[in-house]
């Protein structure tokens, strides 16, 4: 499973915005993001629910498969954004300002995955691993309190669809069901303390589910 996830990521990195059901071989041109000026974020944070999604990470809850060793992870590595594999190279986000090393991050990463029962994980860290550390501005776990809030809403959202953290993007990326609904959609977010700058808004269409 976890070779798959990082076969998984590799291709999703080299293709960067290019969707899974695209049939075509060659990736298109990245879309423009979708941009709606002056919602301003209100209310609490949403972000002061990260800590509370470490614990329960801590707490040994399997409920988002890799995602809670990351979550552990960060608990060690504090403003840690997740990683995503590009080649041999795992990149590594790190909410700024960050004290955390190329080193520190390595040593953390082994720790992690070097019991791993994957001959490949073990092969791959064993490596070094390599490290690319990317400038973040949300931790992951800021990441997943904004995608439960989206996912129980304090209130409506106009024409949302669907909502997941994206761990090449360093966002939230938000499904609408057309062009219409993305903006009050995405007002009714700000106005539960989601910053604006921490979501990435799509139109996914009707999402039926057989």
């Amino acid at each position: 499973m976890f070779r798959k996830l990082m076969m998984i990521a590799a291709i999703l990195a080299s293709l960067d915005a290019c969707h899974h059901h695209h049939r075509n071989p060659l990736a298109p041109p990245p879309r423009p993001p979708i941009v709606c000026p002056g919602i301003v974020t209100t209310g609490p944070s949403a972000l002061t629910a990260a800590p509370a999604v470490i614990a329960k990470a801590l707490t040994g809850v399997r409920d988002r498969g890799e995602q809670d060793i990351m979550l552990q992870m960060e608990s060690k590595l504090p403003g840690f954004g997740g990683w995503f594999l590009t080649s041999d190279t795992f990149s590594v986000y790190m909410k700024q300002p960050y004290s955390a090393s190329p080193e520190e991050v390595r040593r953390v990463f082994y720790d992690a995955y070097s019991a791993r029962p994957e001959e490949y994980v073990r092969r791959l860290i064993a490596m070094g691993p390599l490290i690319k550390i990317i400038p973040g501005h949300y931790s992951l776990s800021e990441l997943i309190a904004i995608e439960h809030l989206v996912i129980q809403p304090t209130r409506r959202i106009p024409g949302f669809t669907g909502v997941g953290a994206s761990l090449l993007h360093n966002r939230v990326v938000v499904g609408f069901t057309d062009s219409a609904s993305v903006c009050p959609g995405a007002a009714a977010i700000a106005s539960m303390g989601v910053p604006i700058d921490a979501i990435e808004l799509e139109v996914w269409g009707i999402v039926r589910v057989n």
